[in-house]
């Protein structure tokens, strides 16, 4: 085992017990996995052959987001939008954007066009 200019261990390819590290990687992705899907479902992200009441008081809101058109090559961007809108908040950080601007709305679309598409987009969602 070598050491670093600064005096810190380093440690070799060959020093590394092959079985234990990837016992290690294996439970640090499963870990992160988990708190991931955890705290998607916390801020709004709903499984659909998963009953969101199972997940959720009745008091809180749930977003679906209805499919949107396949225009080529922009299946991946429909999928991260999707994901987003489902996330309560993103859509109130989008409406916050368009709230402290100050401007007419006429102004909004020249000023802001992506935040207005998102916003008039996000609209779309259907609120349960």
């Amino acid at each position: 085992m070598g050491k670093s200019p600064h005096g810190h261990p380093l440690i070799f390819h060959k020093e590394v017990n092959q079985h234990h590290y990837s016992l290690a990687a294996v439970a640090v992705g499963l870990g992160v996995g988990v708190a991931g899907l955890c705290k998607a479902l916390h801020s709004g992200f709903t499984i659909p052959w998963i009953s969101p009441m199972k997940f959720f008081s009745e008091s809180e809101r749930v977003y679906y987001v209805g499919g949107l058109q396949n225009l080529g090559n922009n299946c991946f961007l429909n999928v991260i939008l999707q994901a987003l809108a489902s996330c309560d908040g993103f859509i109130s950080f989008v409406d916050y954007l368009l709230e402290i601007d100050g401007a007419l709305p006429e102004e909004k679309a020249e000023r802001m066009p992506l935040i207005f598409a998102l916003s008039s987009l996000l609209e779309g969602s259907i609120v349960l």
